[in-house]
Parts: structure tokens; sequence; C-alpha cells
């Protein structure tokens, strides 16, 4: 007996009411724009690059990490944000678009190029979405897409590219910083990039959550292991980098990872 076709709607389909999507809009915009809630991490990113550096800010969201790191060493560092959301890339024009250091790229990284689809969680009875939320997945049923808050999912298709096909057509020659946050898709940012990381060796932040990553059939051993293979250290820390510690594996009482180059 097979499973049941569950239909998950596209999220063209599922139009927030005007007063939730307006109100969402202000909302997303007070925090990315006012807010400084990762001004702290991105300082104490910022001692591991020097002026002039190259950052990648992978999964760019409404732009809250990528204004912080453009303004590091005085706004003298470059900052490539990914970004393939439509709603999201409206939200990171409008909080960093005119900034003459910051490119956005409207495009996820990946493991392989191509059209992909992205599943967006949200609440069907206010019909408001949570984009921050939204990742790719091999699962087929949508209680496996949702989260608590928002238990329902559409779906949206995204284009990506590989870092390193990405690196070698920008004729990129530094690299200095990685801020890795795409929901699950870790490992995939991580194996599209292998070449690129091994010959520029930057410094990689990375939020890594077991039950995440298998979304796509994989887990954080697969940013952990290729990245120490490389030779990189570990360090956990929470979402200040407050004293990191190095360690050797995943723990449980931190989910934010820096990862630094020997």
């Amino acid at each position: 007996m097979t499973d049941p076709v569950v239909h998950i709607p596209d999220m063209a389909d599922v139009r927030p009411a005007a007063l939730s999507g307006v109100g969402a809009r202000i909302d997303h915009l007070y925090h990315a724009i006012v807010r400084r809630r990762f001004a702290a991490v991105v300082r104490a990113l910022g001692k591991h690059t020097e002026p002039g550096a190259v950052i990648l800010d992978v999964g760019a969201n409404h732009g809250r990490y990528t204004k912080h790191l453009a303004a590091l060493h005085k706004g003298s560092c470059h900052v490539y944000a990914f970004e393939p959301l439509d709603y999201n890339l409206k939200m990171l024009r409008l909080v960093v678009g005119r900034k003459p250091n910051v490119t956005i790229i409207e495009k996820g990284l990946s493991n392989m190029p191509g059209a992909v689809e992205l599943y967006v969680p949200y609440k069907k009875a206010s019909r408001r979405y949570s984009h921050g939320s939204a990742h790719m997945s091999d699962a087929a049923s949508p209680d496996a897409l949702g989260t608590r808050t928002a238990p329902d999912v559409c779906k949206t298709t995204i284009q990506t590219i590989r870092l390193d096909d990405w690196a070698s057509g920008q004729n990129l020659d530094r690299l200095d910083l990685m801020k890795i946050d795409v929901e699950g898709a870790e490992p995939l940012v991580i194996e599209g990039g292998l070449g690129t990381i091994d010959r520029f060796r930057p410094a990689i932040f990375a939020e890594l959550i077991p039950g995440m990553p298998e979304r796509v059939g994989k887990s954080v051993g697969d940013v952990i292991d290729p990245l120490r293979e490389m030779g990189y250290r570990m360090l956990a820390a929470d979402d200040a980098l407050r004293a990191p510690r190095e360690v050797d594996a995943w723990t449980p009482d931190a989910r934010d990872y820096l990862f630094l180059s020997q």
C-alpha cells in the first residue's frame, strides 16, 4: 500500500492577509535596520579578518548580518550576500542595497547548480510566512517541513550555484570569512565549495543543528569532517562568540561554530 500523495501549495498561491503582510514587513525591516542583535558576533568575527577582506554572507536573509559585516574595518571589506528567496531579497535590498561594498547574489549556494524547490513554513490561520525558516528538503511529507510556530508549508523554486563555480567565474583572488546559515543546507554549501575553501582557508562561522541537515540527507558531520580533514580547528560558542572553546565534535550546548584554519 503506497502512501497518499501530499499536495504542497505553491508560495504564489498562499497570499498573506493584507494586514498580516504589512505588519510582517514593518517588523522585519525594524529588526533588520534598527536592531543590532548580531553586532557583537560580527565584531568578534572581525578579529579574524583584515582591512580589504572578502566576506561571504551565505543565507543573507534580511541583511541583519550583512549590514554589520559591511561595516567591518571602516567599510573596507567587500561582502557578497547570497539570498535566493524573493521576499528576503526585497528586504535585503532595502537594508543594504545602496552600500557600495555589498554585492547581492540572487542565488543560493549548494552542491549542484540549477533550480530546486525551497519550502517556506507558514501559519495557515494568519497566512504569515516564516521566511527565515525556508529550507531545502528531500522529505515528501509536510509534517517534516514546517516549524512549531509555522506548521504549514508551501514551496517555491530558487536557483542555486556551487561556490567553486561562482568563485572561478568571479576570478576570486581572496576569501577571508564565510558566515553560513541556510537552515540545514550547510553541508551542501561546504561540499560545493571544497576547492575554494581549501585554496583560501577562510574563517567559517556556521550554524549546526542536528536534525536540520537530515532534511537534505546529510548530517552536521558533513560540515565538520571535511573541514577537520583540511586542518581546521573547531570552536563552539554562544551567539555572540563570547569565550569560544575548542571542541573535537558537535556539542549539545552550542549551535554556532567557528572554524579556523591552523
